[in-house]
């Protein structure tokens, strides 16, 4: 089976969007760069890869579900609730393993404008190789858990770490088999993994191209 069959039967594509967006100072996900709002600019690299959609959290807004990115090829984006409100990317990570009807899930943030199919793919290559329950970019020292695939074999920890009240994400690696993806060892920069926050954020992402100008 070639990969990208591997990809549409074995994972689902799942977007986070939670979080409260203070530093930005309005929703993240309706952001609008070059036209189109970070969530459907999301939704529409996924719907490349992978035949289930989920979006976990926050409901997909109205200016999001009409449009056609959440109609891509037949598929349709579900919304999935948090399984346990407050209990940050953890208990989002959960409510989509909880959620999904595959094997394994490819969990992104939100506020990604720089995703790129193709590096998404590479680390799904990774996942069928290695057979491990996660596979997370890191850089420099720094992981990346909200741009990475995560089995369903990844629950029961899960489950445990949140009825304990710990939150932290980097809290549940010990407890699961995760393989760290160097992509400084493929040639990658880390530009396609970053995430925005505040405005600032955004400048020293795009700079001052006008392709990237945010309504």
């Amino acid at each position: 089976m070639n990969l990208d069959d591997w990809i549409r039967r074995n994972v689902s594509g799942i977007v986070l969007n939670g979080g409260q967006s203070r530093r930005m100072g309005r929703d993240k996900a309706t952001l609008r760069i070059a036209g189109r709002t970070l969530l459907e600019r999301t939704l529409d690299v996924l719907a490349a890869l992978f035949d289930e959609l989920l979006v976990v959290g926050r409901p997909v807004p109205e200016t999001v579900s009409s449009s056609p990115v959440t109609r891509h090829a037949s598929r349709v984006t579900h919304h999935v609730p948090d399984a346990i409100p407050g209990a940050g990317p953890l208990g989002g990570i959960y409510s989509g393993l909880l959620a999904m009807s595959r094997p394994f899930g490819f969990f992104v943030a939100c506020d990604m404008p720089c995703l790129d199919a193709t590096v998404i793919r590479r680390q799904l290559e990774l996942l069928r190789e290695g057979g491990a329950d996660a596979v997370v970019p890191s850089w420099d020292g720094y992981w990346e858990p909200l741009h990475a695939a995560y089995s369903q074999e990844c629950l029961p920890a899960a489950r445990q770490q949140l009825e304990e009240r710990d939150f932290r994400i980097r809290s549940f690696f010990p407890r699961v088999n995760v393989v760290l993806w160097n992509i400084r060892a493929e040639g990658l920069t880390p530009r396609p993994f970053t995430n925005v926050n505040t405005k600032g954020d955004l400048a020293a992402l795009f700079g001052q191209d006008t392709q990237w100008r945010t309504d």
